[in-house]
């Protein structure tokens, strides 16, 4: 296993980043002190719309941006301000942090790179070396996102480690590998002095898990397995006796209940909420029950202990769709009256299911899409101002009305944008994820164009053609009074094998388009 560090000369961060004042003395750096995310940051993180410092946004995970110097009125003035490559032309899928004048991006393959968020200069690279031997994980070979606290990023790896990087030298401050030999697609969560991180690999047989680590020291706090093992070896706890009488003889041979991203911590509640992936697709192989607990569950646990509350396990289909592990966000709704706080999750299988976070209730099951049109794997936004949820999945983007339990507009690929649903389409795209602002935008991504929409009406406003796939969600940033949108992007065009260069890019109004190489050149 190898490991590669990359750092800029000393004098290029002194004088070429930073700048030097009159009298020859060094101005600050932003690796002075690098990822400074306390508990307390974490937890004020929605209400300071210039930073990103967590995996969607905060901890709602409604991908919001308090910013609104972007807005519908000059969005078209919206330009490439900088881009920088990775040296590589494979699919991206895991989404960036802003924090305090850096850039830090999850690159495919178990790398990550820390750009000065100005300009885009390189700072550092690390590469976590595990590309051979890991496990290859549907559907990519690449992680979701990344995580940052205390002067680190935290990250998951295919070849089951979760790794702190110093996020001022990029070198690595701890190691652990982590339980079953599971791949990590999902970015860990931080909250309490935690990182909570789940394994996916259950096509490999492999039972799947949600852990808690120290985040000083990476040592295991708790886990908790989502499918029951052998009843012969007994059950870890309650919640998988429970769950071993709804399998089939031997059933827990095929693994299940994996963790792909889908996950918020509740700091009101204190508790972590997250999705798994199915039981086996045929009905019959399931228990006399044919429930499979908890595979295709939202489960809540007591973040503290990892102590199992409720859960809520989603119908299965008749294609198979049987899947809980897509994105989800938690936002305060007046339903029928009554103040509620909510989990939402726009599933796979075409319905958006809002739970009680506290008790894990049902309080709505509305059918949005057809369900054999696709999984719906890109992240939701949700935009406090208008009160809309918006979102996407293969070549769709909708705005619903989550308190009215009503779609409120649609838009369909067409032949050279988005039009109205109705219109003829063009064959479905993979997606990126969603970003709303609070200029009244709404980002979203469908094959290699990004777009910039108005979030009241859906109205396309702005566009910008990556040449690249984009598979990840947008995030936005404020430096020096200037707000900036960034993507990374990379993989094949749709329909076509030929690599797209893998890169971050990064619009503000009236950018210069500036291209760096992957040596931050």
């Amino acid at each position: 296993m190898t490991r590669a560090v990359r750092v800029l000369g000393l004098s290029l961060l002194v004088c070429g980043l930073a700048g030097c004042n009159r009298a020859g003395q060094s101005a600050p750096s932003p690796l002075d002190n690098p990822a400074a995310v306390t508990a307390e940051r974490l937890l004020a993180a929605a209400g300071d719309g210039t930073q990103w410092i967590m995996h969607g946004g905060d901890y709602s995970g409604q991908r919001f941006s308090r910013l609104g110097q972007i807005d519908a009125g000059n969005v078209a003035r919206l330009g490439l301000a900088w881009s920088a490559d990775y040296g590589t032309g494979v699919e991206q899928h895991g989404a960036p942090l802003y924090i305090d004048g850096i850039v830090y991006v999850p690159v495919s393959g178990d790398g990550l790179v820390a750009l000065e968020a100005g300009a885009g200069k390189l700072l550092w690279r690390y590469d976590a070396g595990s590309v051979q031997g890991a496990r290859q994980p549907c559907c990519a070979d690449a992680g979701r996102g990344i995580a940052a606290y205390q002067g680190r990023i935290i990250m998951g790896t295919l070849d089951a480690r979760l790794v702190a990087i110093d996020a001022r030298t990029g070198s690595e401050a701890w190691s652990t590998a982590v339980p079953d030999q599971s791949a990590i697609t999902m970015a860990p969560r931080v909250a309490q002095g935690k990182v909570f991180v789940g394994g996916w690999s259950t096509e490999a047989g492999v039972r799947g898990w949600m852990a808690a680590f120290d985040a000083d020291t990476g040592r295991e706090v708790w886990r908790f397995h989502n499918v029951p093992g052998d009843p012969s070896q007994g059950f870890e706890n309650e919640a998988m006796k429970r769950a071993a009488v709804t399998w089939g003889a031997e059933q827990w041979k095929s693994g299940g209940g994996g963790v792909r991203d889908g996950a918020v911590y509740d700091a009101a509640a204190g508790y972590l909420i997250y999705g798994t992936g199915g039981a086996p697709g045929n009905a019959g192989a399931r228990g006399p029950g044919g429930d499979a607990l908890y595979a295709a569950s939202i489960i809540a646990l007591k973040a503290d202990s990892g102590e199992y509350v409720w859960h809520y396990q989603i119908p299965p289909t008749g294609n198979g769709l049987h899947d809980a592990a897509g994105p989800m966000m938690t936002m305060d709704l007046l339903l029928e009256g009554k103040p509620r706080h909510v989990l939402t999750q726009p599933n796979a299988n075409g319905f958006l299911y809002l739970l009680d976070v506290v008790t894990g209730e049902l309080l709505g099951a509305e059918a949005f899409r057809d369900e054999r049109k696709g999984s719906v794997w890109p992240a939701s936004a949700h935009d406090p101002g208008t009160g809309l949820m918006y979102i996407a999945g293969e070549g769709r983007l909708e705005a619903w009305d989550p308190a009215a339990r009503k779609r409120v507009w649609e838009m369909q690929d067409v032949a050279g944008g988005l039009a109205r649903a109705g219109e003829s389409t063009v064959a479905s795209e993979r997606d990126g994820g969603m970003l709303a602002t609070a200029g009244g935008l709404v980002f979203s991504a469908a094959g290699t164009v990004l777009r910039g929409h108005d979030a009241r009406t859906g109205q396309q406003l702005w566009s910008h053609d990556a040449q690249s796939a984009i598979h990840t969600a947008p995030i936005s940033y404020e430096l020096d009074g200037r707000q900036y949108i960034a993507v990374s992007v990379g993989g094949a065009k749709p329909g076509s094998d030929e690599p797209g260069a893998a890169r971050l890019l990064v619009f503000a109004l009236e950018g210069g388009s500036v291209q760096l190489d992957q040596q931050g050149h």
